[in-house]
């Protein structure tokens, strides 16, 4: 039996259950079939107590409308949402931050980025979804790549060479950044 398929009979059971719901829309996902995830995690957000779990619908629906395109202030108004729901969580400052540098929206980029750095806190508890959220040197590099494109040149080359001292040192980092971070340092010099 598919995984859809057993999660489908688990939530006919128990239709009002945010956790149902929540595994039929992974279920969804994990198949591409984003309407269909997006319905889901919409009513498991809807039903649910749990902030975390309500946080984790936002951005996996966000990520739904981001996959289908052309769904930019859809995907902006659900990452703004998270945020307001739990200011203290770096994912959505990542991802909308990201989001806005892939637009080429660098003022916006900038300020979400500098906003994740202050308000977010380390050391919370994992989500029980994959993010692209790298930690937080990712908001740190959206800033840098954001600081150049507004202007601000020193500020970006500051940040991406204690960017490239910091991801050195460290063991358990994406190689597509401390690529990105040393390609950045030889584009605009340091």
């Amino acid at each position: 039996m598919s995984k859809v398929q057993e999660c489908l009979n688990e939530y006919i059971r128990d239709q009002e259950n945010s956790e149902k719901n929540f595994a039929l829309a992974l279920a969804y996902h994990e198949l591409r079939q984003t309407a269909a995830a997006i319905s889901f995690y919409l009513r498991a957000a809807e039903l649910t107590q749990d902030k975390i779990l309500a946080y984790s619908c936002l951005l996996k629906i966000a990520e739904c409308f981001e996959q289908q395109g052309n769904r930019d202030n859809t995907v902006r108004g659900l990452y703004k949402h998270a945020l307001c729901l739990l200011p203290e969580r770096p994912e959505a400052y990542f991802l909308l931050s990201r989001f806005n540098e892939r637009r080429q929206w660098y003022i916006e980029t900038y300020t979400l980025a500098e906003m994740g750095l202050n308000f977010s806190k380390e050391g919370l508890p994992p989500l029980r979804i994959a993010t692209e959220y790298p930690g937080r040197y990712g908001l740190i590099f959206e800033k840098a790549v954001a600081a150049w494109w507004w202007g601000k040149f020193e500020e970006s080359r500051r940040l991406f060479r204690e960017l490239d001292l910091q991801l050195q040192n460290k063991m358990s980092i994406d190689n597509l950044y401390l690529s990105a971070v040393k390609n950045n340092i030889n584009k605009i010099g340091s």
